[in-house]
């Protein structure tokens, strides 16, 4: 059996872990934030998943060749898809600026 003291120092454990994993995907956020790049859109490819709860849902994934050679991947979910990049198609230029969380058709 598992007393009171042991209860509380899991407790404090499992919040401090939560507390750095939400610090390191904030971090992560912020330095994808701060980057621009450009690029040209090479594939759009659409599926469905499985979600937490267990219900479908169809992502969209769209991969851009950037000018400096990498590969971006933008992957969302349709109805998000449809609201920021309506009309987009193969071949169209994608810009992320800076400080933006999202690219935007040029």
């Amino acid at each position: 059996m598992i007393s009171d003291s042991e209860n509380i120092l899991y407790l404090i454990l499992g919040l401090g872990l939560a507390a750095a994993l939400s610090a390191i995907i904030m971090l992560v956020q912020k330095r994808k934030a701060r980057e621009s790049w450009q690029g040209v859109v090479v594939a759009i490819d659409s599926r469905w998943e499985n979600d937490a709860e267990d219900m479908s849902i169809k992502c969209v994934t769209i991969t851009v060749h950037r000018t400096d050679g990498r590969v971006e991947s933008i992957r969302l979910q349709e109805m998000a898809c449809q609201m920021w990049y309506s009309g987009l198609k193969v071949g169209d230029r994608l810009v992320k600026p800076a400080g933006e969380t999202v690219a935007r058709k040029a």
